[in-house]
């Protein structure tokens, strides 16, 4: 028998707060996040949708889920282990808490001043811009922790270490 249970899982930042209205996504998107309400679906939290479970009281989300011996995660935390952000993983969650609650401008300028903060310590750090870069260094930081771990703070799923059955929709 597949080891693997068949819960749905979301890696995060099913919504992206941080660039619209809360009041306009939650009008827009109701029936899809009430569908992640339910008992089958195991909701990891992303950092453009970090409020959700203070929104939707059904809304379970979790900073990470293990299965078997597969992690799962979001992936914003490895641009906090990396080094790649000025910021601990307490000061960036609050940071994506109150962007959150912003409008789409306010979350669309911080958007633009973070990657250029990002690329500025990249570029002091290793005399280059990393750009899609980013994801290979992630990729190396999150193969030395994990076994097999799968993340999405890409926008697009990762998976380190083979996990073999798992697809990514």
């Amino acid at each position: 028998l597949f080891p693997y249970t068949t819960l749905f899982r979301s890696l995060g930042d099913v919504v992206d707060l941080w660039r619209r209205r809360l009041d306009d996504v939650i009008l827009e998107q109701h029936e899809n996040i009430s569908r992640l309400c339910e008992d089958d679906c195991i909701n990891i939290r992303g950092n453009h949708d970090f409020i959700l479970d203070e929104v939707y009281p059904d809304y379970k989300s979790h900073e990470h889920h293990v299965d078997v011996d597969i992690h799962y995660i979001h992936g914003y935390q490895l641009e906090i282990m990396s080094h790649s952000t000025p910021f601990t993983k307490e000061s960036y969650e609050r940071i994506a808490r109150l962007l959150c609650y912003t409008n789409n401008t306010m979350g669309g300028l911080f958007s633009i001043a973070w990657n250029n903060m990002v690329d500025i310590i990249n570029l002091l750090r290793s005399g280059h811009k990393c750009d899609d870069g980013r994801l290979e260094l992630y990729t190396r930081f999150a193969d030395k922790i994990y076994k097999n771990v799968f993340f999405g703070h890409f926008h697009r799923s990762c998976n380190i270490g083979g996990a073999h059955g798992l697809r990514a929709l």
